[in-house]
């Protein structure tokens, strides 16, 4: 893996945010900051770095803490494939999600963004424009995290959280800022945000997979409707169409409920202060 002849693509100039590497259908991109990251995912795809796996919700991707020379990071493996039609589109259009999440992410940390996870490094096989598998290389954030833990029992994942309501405004001022320097989650929720020492909120595992200012959008829909907390972007487009969408999810809502067919409550999501449905669980 990445053995042979190596051609490295670089910006002329020397101050390029990002290197490029290609190799046969493998595609890498990583920070220019003096720092081998290449030689870290060869060491562990070797086995040779010292890690321990991390707990994910999905089976098609695997997520481990690696200490690597005083350092700690967070690397992904990932074999999932994106299926939705208008995501494809996208990717024909924009490119695959982390080739263009790592320049984002390097270019919002140069301008001052302090509450988004950093890149390091994207390892992409490619098939056509879709990615077939990637190895991802990010920050390690010290913290706490919402989700407490994750209960395995007949065949189903149970996710036990903390529950956010003393760090509402954290999390409102930290997602404002996040869409200030031009990133979105798209994937909000307790599990993707991560409580530091300095009462900072940070968000990981960002998934931006269409134009970002429907993924802002759609941060500041779901934080409405699975959180009840209202919160705007600076940009009014963003916000009259987060509103549109939200009008339309009440509207589904409701004829799901007209035709009896609203689906029962996640009962897999519980909090942490529910001693007993724990205990049941255990």
């Amino acid at each position: 893996f990445f053995i042979g002849v190596l051609v490295i693509f670089q910006k002329s100039s020397d101050k390029a945010l990002t290197n490029k590497l290609q190799d046969g259908p493998w595609r890498l991109e990583w920070k220019n900051d003096g720092f081998d990251y290449l030689k870290l995912l060869k060491e562990f795809q070797a086995g040779q770095a010292q890690f321990t796996r991390l707990s994910n919700k999905t089976t098609v991707r695997e997520v481990y803490r690696v200490h690597y020379m005083g350092r700690d990071f967070v690397l992904k493996h990932d074999t999932e494939l994106e299926k939705l039609p208008e995501k494809r589109l996208w990717i024909r259009l924009a490119g695959t999600l982390f080739s263009r999440l790592i320049k984002m992410t390097t270019k919002a940390a140069q301008k001052g963004c302090t509450v988004a996870q950093e890149i390091f490094l994207v390892a992409e096989r490619l098939s056509g424009p879709f990615c077939q598998e990637s190895y991802l290389i990010a920050e390690y954030i010290p913290g706490q995290c919402f989700m407490k833990e994750v209960i395995e029992k007949e065949d189903l994942m149970f996710f036990i959280y903390r529950r956010p309501d003393p760090f509402i405004h954290l999390i409102i001022n930290s997602l404002n800022q996040l869409h200030k320097y031009g990133l979105a989650s798209d994937d909000i929720e307790l599990s993707n945000m991560i409580l530091t020492s300095d009462n900072q909120i940070k968000f990981i595992d960002l998934h931006p997979r269409g134009p970002i200012f429907l993924c802002q959008a759609s941060d500041i829909l779901k934080m409405k409707t699975f959180y009840n907390i209202n919160t705007k972007s600076a940009n009014v487009f963003v916000n009259l169409l987060a509103k549109i969408r939200y009008w339309h999810h009440l509207f589904r809502h409701q004829m799901r409920v007209w035709r009896n067919r609203l689906p029962a409550p996640d009962v897999r999501v519980i909090w942490e202060d529910e001693s007993e449905k724990i205990e049941r669980l255990r």
